[in-house]
């Protein structure tokens, strides 16, 4: 997948992005900040999710010169509620990070972004405002979503060329798989265990098993120095406590490296990686079928 830079005039000229290839990619930001040296410049990361912050939190940390503005269509960290939002809104405010919010984007320009209420100057825009599937399946007549993702049915298979399986960012189930899905590692992780597992039962003639899957938490750095974690099992909401601080940052360090390794041993012991939650979907689906009789 890739930043989604189709939605609005101008971000694929003056905007950069986090991307790992293009001409406003991730290598060539790196050079356009360093060449601004110690004097004080503008810097506007637009998107409220998580990228956006954790963006915006490093580019401050790493540039403390910058005058760094984070703008949003909606409100900022508010994607997992209001108390995590309230911890994301107060580590940037001690970062000295200014936290434009209801300012939907309508263009980037040369010398900043254009909002629904007025432009907001910028030496340098960073665009963090959604993600995009690659435009593979779409162009190869696959049915996809608005994000190019192959809609696909309970067991991965697309839903309008069944012998092909589709995974972590380009899969989107017509049917929630008892968690919501979204774009990340983790659900690449367990989507890609599950396709496998589906493939080998679909060759030895056995009945492939739906996706199914829970949450288990999320971090969102705030700084080399700060982050935010907290539970989210099973449907990823947050649950219990909310940490911050070194510990925070400690638990997210900790399980971006148990993703990163896990997706290594998988690698080299098939069949390794394992998940919790793998009968939710048909739990979800006996409520549903009981609910619907009783209605009926």
């Amino acid at each position: 997948s890739h930043v989604d830079r189709d939605t609005v005039d101008g971000v694929d000229e003056h905007a950069y992005t986090l991307d790992s290839f293009g001409r406003m990619a991730a290598a060539p930001l790196q050079e356009r900040l360093q060449a601004q040296g110690d004097a004080p410049f503008r810097l506007i990361v637009v998107g409220g999710g998580a990228t956006g912050i954790e963006a915006a939190a490093q580019f401050k940390s790493a540039h403390p010169q910058a005058i760094v503005t984070l703008v949003t269509r909606g409100e900022a960290g508010a994607f997992k509620g209001a108390r995590i939002r309230q911890h994301v809104r107060e580590a940037l405010a001690v970062q000295r990070i200014a936290v434009a919010e209801q300012r939907p984007m309508t263009a980037v320009e040369a010398g900043g972004v254009v909002t629904a209420t007025g432009t907001l100057p910028a030496d340098v825009v960073v665009w963090a405002g959604g993600f995009r599937a690659s435009s593979l399946a779409k162009e190869a007549g696959v049915r996809v979503n608005a994000r190019n993702q192959i809609v696909t049915d309970p067991f991965l298979r697309s839903l309008t060329h069944p012998e092909i399986f589709a995974v972590g960012d380009m899969a989107a189930p017509l049917e929630e798989p008892g968690a919501p899905m979204r774009m990340s590692l983790f659900t690449a992780l367990v989507s890609g265990a599950q396709a496998a597992d589906n493939i080998v039962a679909v060759l030895k003639g056995k009945t492939p098993r739906p996706l199914s899957f829970a949450w288990y938490g999320q971090a969102i750095a705030l700084g080399p120095n700060d982050a935010v974690g907290f539970a989210t099992y099973p449907a990823d909401t947050p649950v219990g406590p909310v940490y911050r601080g070194r510990t925070a940052v400690t638990l997210r360090r900790f399980f971006v490296w148990y993703l990163k390794a896990a997706l290594e041993l998988e690698r080299r012991l098939p069949g390794f990686f394992f998940w919790n939650g793998k009968r939710r979907y048909a739990r979800l689906q006996g409520r549903r079928r009981s609910q619907t009789a009783y209605q009926a």
